[in-house]
């Protein structure tokens, strides 16, 4: 296994973990009263959050790939 390769595996992972943490944000969110407005933006913000780093991982993953596809 190459070093390309266990940062590919890393990058996936860190997704499904940024996956998992969004759901239970989105489960938590769903479960808070309507007029709780202040929670539901500190919520908001914190999946707004996960987003930009889902993007980061998304173009890590993209560039690896291409690194990857060079190497064979």
């Amino acid at each position: 296994s190459t070093p390309l390769f266990e940062d590919f595996e890393t990058a996936h992972r860190m997704l499904e973990e940024l996956d998992r943490e969004e759901s239970r944000l989105q489960q938590t969110k769903r479960d808070l009263p309507l007029l709780d407005i202040n929670q539901h933006q500190v919520v908001s913000n914190e999946i707004n959050l996960i987003n930009s780093h889902r993007t980061k991982w998304k173009a890590v993953i993209k560039t690896l790939n291409r690194s990857l596809k060079q190497q064979n």
